[in-house]
């Protein structure tokens, strides 16, 4: 890991004296996602297929293993894509929040820093139900020896609405996109489950509420350019002083949930492009295997 620091002093000092870990160890998080980027390629080759061509493609097979070959083959890929995809798109959003928290625009930087969170939340739940999948499907795979059909209509769903997801417009089912609500519910569920502890389970929501005000015009983006009282009027009035780029310690906070939904995305994104990639792992090393 570079031991180039990237936050300036004044957010390091700040970090440093968070009593919230993620806050904490926020540029060590960041670094940890950074490393992925340049084991990624500029350039990638994802093919797709429509359905129906997919299908005449599968019937033409002679045995039930090349389907499944052709099949499960065709998943992984697609998976590959999603993985690919979640890491460039993690890139932009956290190299422009970081530019902008250093410059000391906070009002982009918690804007970019909420939507780093929401792709972090969608991320770590997609990967972890595909592996989840993979690793059943290998399961039947191995048990049958490639003598019957294994398809999932439900798996085949799941990783289009991962894809191609949205929620313009009346899409049909399954390309209809999930609330980021939904996803975050079912994210906390999991940890009040099966992890407790984590500060995640009490902090997530209250970054990502302060986050998604910063976003709406509303009281904390005009909150950041509050300065300070200059003075008070015998008639009760006062005169604020506002500046472009005000230090308060309301900035403080603000910054702190920036790093907080930085440095905790970006753990979730390494971690869900890890599990998505052992996914693919699985499926291609199963039919290299030739069993």
């Amino acid at each position: 890991m570079s031991s180039e620091p990237i936050l300036n002093d004044k957010l390091r000092e700040l970090a440093a004296q968070s009593d919230k870990p993620f806050v904490r160890d926020s540029e060590k998080m960041i670094k940890y996602l950074l490393q992925v980027e340049p084991t990624l390629p500029m350039r990638y080759g994802w093919r797709v297929i429509a359905p129906e061509d997919f299908r005449k493609q599968l019937k033409s097979l002679p045995s039930p293993k090349e389907v499944n070959r052709l099949y499960w083959t065709y998943m992984a890929r697609n998976i590959e894509a999603y993985d690919v995809i979640l890491i460039w798109r993690s890139m932009g959003l956290l190299k422009t929040a970081l530019h902008s928290l250093n410059a000391g625009e906070i009002v982009s930087s918690a804007v970019l820093s909420r939507s780093i969170l929401e792709l972090a939340v969608t991320g770590i739940i997609n990967s972890n139900m595909i592996y989840d999948a993979v690793q059943k499907v290998t399961e039947v795979l191995k048990t049958h020896d490639h003598r019957v059909l294994v398809v999932s209509k439900e798996l085949e769903d799941f990783i289009a609405r991962m894809l191609f997801g949205t929620r313009m417009g009346e899409p049909p089912e399954p390309f209809k996109q999930r609330n980021i609500l939904t996803y975050m519910q079912h994210l906390l569920d999991n940890l009040k489950k099966n992890n407790p502890e984590n500060p995640a389970v009490t902090e997530l929501m209250p970054v990502y509420e302060n986050l998604c005000e910063f976003t709406h015009p509303n009281l904390l983006g005009n909150i950041r350019f509050w300065a300070g009282i200059e003075t008070k009027s015998e008639d009760g009035s006062e005169i604020w002083r506002i500046e472009r780029k005000a230090e308060s310690e309301l900035t403080s906070l603000f910054q702190e949930d920036i790093l907080w939904a930085l440095g905790w995305s970006a753990v979730c994104i390494r971690n869900a492009f890890e599990i998505g990639q052992n996914a693919v792992l699985m499926l291609t090393q199963l039919f290299r295997e030739n069993i």
